[in-house]
């Protein structure tokens, strides 16, 4: 479940319900991993989720995978986001979706459209 996974990484437990919000201090950068692939226009040394001292420390090590969109037709976004969506359904069109950005150190929460391309990952107790 990504609220437990939150809290355990150091979110606050009243935190993990904001929705609609970039919310923590690091633990996006935790969950973050291959240094070299973030931010292709960057050097990685500049950018805020590989420079922070975090930076793959939850052994999760998220690519920056990009999402695909289904108004666009196509994917996007790789090298600068990372986006998985959670066991959260809300409606038959909408779940919530977690979210991890290059220029932020925080988790992005929100009800996305289950027509968008976002990875799954399998959690472990």
């Amino acid at each position: 479940d990504w609220m437990r996974m939150e809290v355990y990484l150091g979110m606050s437990s009243a935190e993990v319900f904001d929705t609609d919000k970039w919310r923590g201090t690091d633990e996006g950068s935790k969950l973050a991993g291959y240094y070299y692939l973030w931010g292709p226009a960057y050097p990685p040394e500049t950018i805020p989720i590989t420079n922070h001292p975090s930076f793959n420390t939850s052994g999760f090590n998220s690519p920056p995978s990009g999402r695909g969109d289904y108004t666009q037709n196509g994917f996007s976004t790789d090298g600068y986001m990372a986006h998985w969506w959670t066991g959260g359904e809300v409606t038959t069109n909408d779940a919530y979706y977690r979210a991890i950005y290059y220029n932020k150190t925080t988790i992005y929460k929100n009800l996305g459209n289950k027509g968008m391309a976002y990875a799954v990952r399998c959690m472990k107790d």
